[in-house]
């Protein structure tokens, strides 16, 4: 029998995905959400943004803080005339270029299945969404390395070599010991809350650190993990940037952008193409646009329901003249190999 998808069939079928995520089921095991790098990027994204409709294309203005320092001087009693730079932010505007989109089709004829036609179609959100997570995570990476600067920070060359806009570590410092060096390469470049993205490098460092934290022993060790906060991508990151490579990005550096077009659309039951959203499984406040139709099949006993659910979205890198010259606020680290 023809199955016509309500505004509550919907929401039971979101509802129902939300739910199939929290379980981490075999189910989810098989649909291998890839997404850690890119939600700490998302998670510390500060910079305001304000949308801006074009004719042709969503365009996005986005507040950057001017990090200038100030100079201290003698205190002059010469006179009362007195004032300095203005503190302001930078305004700029960027064109949202990414737009990522998925498809899926269900034939109604439940009798080919065990499953409900609402537990089908939360399942199958549940994996579409999550391509779409995992995908966003695949671009952010290669974004966020692109804004790489200069390390200012030269010293330790028996540990370390800065050279361009990255610094080759050699392996045998690959550890906890590397923390402190870590450390001041951020206060140096001014990027002290920064946090850090990898691959393998420091994977089994600070996962170690992390399981022995219990450890009598173990308490240092999860303290010098624990400077700054890390997120490693195993499939994704080191094949993506085509080396084993650490990145330290400072919050107010990078700012991720995204927006729907349907969230306003009133859902019809009656439109031959229905328009709304569903959230992001992975990113909170992420969400993403679905078009959904349904075709007769099988003279007219069943619907076959056609799906696209699309992402739109981008990363920017702090510009130029938020100060401090060749100081993006994102650092490369390279293994030496």
């Amino acid at each position: 029998m023809a199955q016509n998808l309500t505004a509550t069939i919907k929401d039971i079928a979101v509802a129902k995905a939300t739910d199939v995520w929290a379980k981490n089921d075999s189910f989810m095991k098989s649909v291998k959400p890839r997404t850690e790098v890119a939600k700490l990027i998302i998670a510390n994204t500060t910079a305001n943004t304000t949308f801006l409709q074009k004719a042709t294309c969503m365009a996005v203005e986005v507040q950057w803080l001017q990090n200038c320092t100030t100079s201290v001087v003698d205190n002059d009693k010469s006179d009362c005339e007195f004032g300095g730079s203005t503190i302001e932010s930078v305004v700029k505007e960027y064109t949202i270029s990414k737009e990522k989109s998925v498809e899926f089709s269900i034939d109604d004829n439940l009798c080919t299945n065990t499953e409900t036609f609402e537990d089908l179609l939360s399942k199958e959100l549940v994996k579409h969404v999550t391509d779409l997570d995992n995908q966003i995570n695949i671009d952010l990476i290669s974004k966020v390395d692109s804004f790489a600067g200069t390390n200012k920070y030269t010293g330790e060359t028996s540990k370390a070599t800065v050279v361009g806009t990255n610094t080759t570590i050699k392996p045998q410092f690959m550890n906890l010991s590397l923390m402190s060096y870590f450390s001041k390469v951020a206060m140096i470049n001014g990027m002290d809350n920064s946090y850090i993205l990898s691959g393998d490098n420091m994977y089994n460092a600070v996962y170690n650190a992390n399981a022995d934290a219990g450890n009598s022993d173990g308490k240092g060790a999860v303290s010098r993990a624990g400077a700054f906060d890390w997120s490693f991508d195993l499939y994704n990151f080191d094949t993506i940037l085509g080396a084993k490579k650490t990145l330290m990005v400072s919050p107010d550096s990078v700012a991720f952008v995204s927006y729907t077009k349907f969230d306003n659309y009133p859902f019809k039951e009656t439109d031959s193409v229905k328009r709304f959203t569903v959230p992001s499984l992975a990113y909170s406040g992420v969400t993403y646009d679905v078009l959904y139709k349904t075709s007769c099949i099988n003279g007219g006993d069943n619907d076959m329901h056609d799906w696209k659910i699309i992402a739109r979205y981008d990363l920017f890198g702090a510009p130029s003249d938020t100060c401090e010259a060749g100081n993006t606020g994102v650092l490369s680290f390279t293994c030496e190999a």
